[in-house]
């Protein structure tokens, strides 16, 4: 949850409770500060965990053990690299895209081969499929899989790892990244390796979460990730020092202006890109389908596996330099057919399309 639409969600789902009877369950990994005694001014009056502190749910449960930076100096990637090597099975998690190709090539570089596995938001949804396919299939061979990825491996990625690199992060992000960890319990403990990144997180919530997790690490190395004490302070840290109606939604509920409140209220943010059609897989043979039969839901929806989140200024420009083009009748934006910008390691090359000034907005985010 963006701490900035916090305000609102928080009340429209209490009135739910309050006024309607609805029971509000709330399941995550890591348990939110939603309480009023949390948040001041809002939040919910009432709360309790279902699982009662009897069961010792987070003591029985410890499954990874964190080994914390000793200290807050940056670790440069050629030696992380050189880390992450002397690993047979290991997945390595960094803050950017262009963090996680510079590490994957310096693995290359270390270990003389390409057997070490990329995976990032560059890549169209069908090659991420694919690749995850190829993990999981070297995993069953017993084999040695060394994969980097960013943070996107943290949501809905059913992997295991007995040893997991992250950068440095806001705690939620790293119990994310403990999740994918020892997450079957085949071992006794898995190994969570939190180092301090070359390059800064994105602006924004990653920015902030990272300068509050390090603040709690200087006041305690100790810290216990397995423990909901430490989420709690996390979070009330992090909503309590930003803005949590930042688009004053709340102001146009109270004036029942609902039009404006749809408007406005947006869980993801995704004004800022749109996606593009890349040359993988079948992705030409359904390009070609949509140029001779005309667009259609299901045709519209299979191009979508192959498509990557590019922002609209560079769309724009690409499209303006003739390295893209947009179907008049579609919208369908895709890389124009003799531009080879899609790699079958890293997915989308934006240098390949663009100049390198000209895609540095798109490659510095996870």
């Amino acid at each position: 949850m963006t701490p900035s639409l916090l305000e609102p969600t928080l009340d429209v789902l209490g009135s739910l409770v309050r006024d309607y009877g609805a029971s509000l369950v709330i399941s995550t990994a890591t348990q939110p500060a939603f309480g009023r005694a949390s948040l001041g001014h809002f939040g919910f009056e009432s709360m309790h965990e279902i699982a009662p502190p009897s069961l010792r749910a987070f003591e029985r449960l410890r499954r990874v053990e964190v080994r914390w930076p000793q200290t807050f100096d940056s670790v440069f990637y050629p030696d992380l690299a050189g880390e992450i090597a002397a690993c047979e099975n290991v997945l390595a998690i960094t803050h950017r895209r262009a963090d996680a190709r510079r590490l994957t090539e310096l693995l290359d570089a270390r270990l003389g081969d390409f057997s070490t596995v990329h995976l990032s938001a560059l890549m169209c949804p069908e090659h991420r499929s694919r690749i995850l396919g190829e993990i999981r299939a070297r995993k069953d061979r017993k084999g040695a899989v060394r994969v980097v990825s960013t943070q996107l491996v943290e949501a809905g990625v059913d992997l295991d790892f007995p040893v997991v690199y992250r950068a440095l992060a806001g705690l939620d992000s790293l119990a994310q990244a403990a999740g994918r960890c020892n997450r079957e319990g085949t071992q006794d403990r898995g190994e969570l390796r939190v180092f301090v990144a070359e390059t800064a997180p994105p602006s924004g919530v990653p920015a902030r979460g990272k300068q509050i997790t390090e603040g709690m690490l200087r006041a305690d190395r100790a810290l216990d990730l397995s423990s909901s004490a430490p989420h709690r302070t996390y979070f009330e840290r992090l909503y309590t020092t930003g803005e949590t109606d930042k688009k004053a939604i709340q102001t146009a509920r109270a004036r029942l202006n609902f039009q404006e409140v749809a408007g406005l209220y947006k869980l993801i943010e995704d004004d800022w890109s749109e996606p593009i059609i890349v040359r993988f897989g079948r992705a030409n043979t359904l390009l070609e389908d949509l140029a001779r039969f005309g667009p259609s839901r299901d045709r519209l929806r299979a191009l979508g596996r192959f498509s990557v989140n590019v922002p609209k200024r560079l769309v724009a420009q690409w499209i303006t330099a003739g390295t893209a083009q947009r179907d008049d009748e579609t919208g369908v934006v895709q890389i124009a057919d003799h531009v080879v910008a899609y790699d079958d390691r890293f997915g989308l090359v934006p240098e390949r399309v663009g100049g390198a000034a000209d895609v540095r907005s798109l490659i510095i985010d996870g």
